[in-house]
């Protein structure tokens, strides 16, 4: 599709026939490409449809780290960085999903409760989930802000990357968890997010992309926050290059 669409630009654009778009895996170029040939510019779109979380399309840093041989010193990427946001929020809906159920029908299922939470302490609750939020409504607690940042002129590095900080809750509301998704830089002045769709408004309503999921991390216990940004979300994020996953712990805790 990214093939046919680079296409029809090249031929809008009367160059069809003097530049050669090729369909070969990085690693395919890299081991045939020739060494006097180097590429100028490397444009890619940032989705992939085996991408389940938001920052599994960083896909595109390890074809660009595959082709680091290829390419010119001064080579323009496209895009050239991406960044991880992330907003704490209340769930309208969404946060029952990890509630216990207690009795239903008058039948108590306490016990699957409980069998629940064994299994979500154990690793799921420490991983964030995927969810198309423009489904499910809900109100940010915390203005929107970015924790990481990926140089796509830059290779994968071998090390990880950590990021640890925290965020206002700056309204009043019940803080389920935090949404986090990314945002793709073509250039200085063009980013494309994968969620939010448009600057949150006074109350905190959001409006999402309706064409990604966005990544969910619920937090352990919900947290009551009075809107006096008295109250924050603490973070702790890895980015790990060897699978390139991100582990990531968030806890509410009061402001001293």
């Amino acid at each position: 599709m990214f093939k046919q669409v680079i296409e029809r630009v090249l031929q809008a654009s009367a160059l069809s026939g003097t530049v050669q778009v090729l369909e070969s895996r990085p690693e395919q170029l890299a081991a045939s490409w020739r060494a006097a040939d180097k590429i100028s510019l490397l444009m890619g779109e940032p989705y992939f449809s085996t991408s389940l979380l938001p920052w599994h399309s960083l896909y595109f840093w390890y074809c660009r780290t595959a082709l680091a041989e290829q390419l010119c010193k001064d080579a323009i990427v496209m895009p050239h960085s991406a960044t991880l946001c992330m907003v704490a929020v209340e769930f309208k809906d969404l946060w029952r999903i990890r509630a216990p159920c207690g009795s239903c029908e008058e039948f108590d299922v306490s016990a699957m409760d409980e069998m629940i939470q064994r299994s979500l302490d154990f690793r799921e609750s420490r991983e964030a989930e995927p969810h198309p939020l423009w489904e499910y409504p809900c109100r940010a607690l915390s203005q929107p802000c970015k924790v990481m940042t990926f140089d796509f002129h830059q290779c994968v590095p071998e090390e990880p990357m950590k990021s640890q900080g925290s965020v206002a809750l700056v309204r009043k509301g019940r803080c389920h968890g935090v949404a986090l998704w990314m945002e793709y830089h073509l250039t200085d002045d063009i980013t494309v997010s994968t969620g939010l769709a448009g600057p949150v408004s006074e109350k905190g309503n959001c409006e999402w992309s309706p064409h990604r999921k966005q990544g969910v991390y619920f937090l352990s216990s919900p947290w009551d926050s009075t809107g006096e940004s008295q109250d924050t979300v603490l973070y702790t994020l890895t980015f790990h290059p060897h699978n390139g996953d991100i582990t990531m712990e968030f806890t509410a805790a009061a402001s001293d």
